[in-house]
């Protein structure tokens, strides 16, 4: 027994300079990697953007194929990803009820199809531009979320600064953009450092901005 008990005594612990060299390591390794591991959460979530972006440059391209124009009633085409909103960090679709083809163009649509849909999405029309037309994203980053058309828009710039379609009038002008927008970084919950992309009719997909 007491020769048991000696040897307990001989064992020794760890220093105090150990357990403080040990725990600066976690720290510096723990500075490095967060804030990695934050960035690829958000570099993730763009993958939900290019999803929807893919899916409404589809449905306007079907439609044009038949139609022969563009439109901003991506409801009416088909496009609509309301069901999915509280799981979408991302607000999609035209951002003002401005971004129109021209009135005539809509008439020409509507009196070709002659199926009962919903009216034209025309500049000044009550809900022209929410849900026909811009669909909000209803899940939040902190207390962040891309709920509403103003938001969306005041978050675009550069090029593709606001979603818009073209004239419709002659094949120069026969064009549209559409923007995705959307909080995926928490520090980053507001409308200048939100994130945005975008796509045209030539199926060009730009990120203007990363927001993170």
């Amino acid at each position: 027994m007491p020769r048991f008990l000696s040897s307990l005594y001989r064992q020794q612990g760890f220093t105090l300079v150990e357990l403080m060299v040990t725990v600066a390591i976690i720290g510096a390794l723990s500075a490095v990697a967060i804030p990695n591991f934050k960035r690829y959460q958000a570099k993730a979530k763009v993958a939900e953007a290019r999803l929807q972006l893919t899916a409404a440059y589809v449905a306007q391209s079907s439609f044009f194929a038949e139609f022969n124009l563009y439109s901003n009633c991506l409801a009416d085409m088909g496009f609509d990803p309301t069901p999915s909103m509280n799981s979408r960090y991302y607000a999609i679709g035209f951002t003002s009820a401005a971004d129109v083809n021209p009135a005539a163009a809509h008439v020409g649509w509507k009196a070709a199809i002659n199926t009962g849909l919903a009216a034209p999405c025309l500049a000044g029309q009550a809900g022209a531009v929410d849900g026909q037309s811009f669909f909000p994203a209803g899940k939040a980053i902190g207390s962040s979320v891309m709920g509403t058309s103003a938001q969306a828009e005041s978050a675009s710039q550069g090029t593709y600064a606001e979603s818009l379609l073209g004239t419709q009038n002659d094949d120069n002008t026969m064009g549209f953009i559409i923007n995705a927008t959307g909080f995926i970084s928490s520090g980053d919950g507001t409308p200048a450092s939100a994130s945005v992309l975008a796509i045209d009719e030539g199926k060009t997909m730009v990120t203007t901005k990363n927001g993170y």
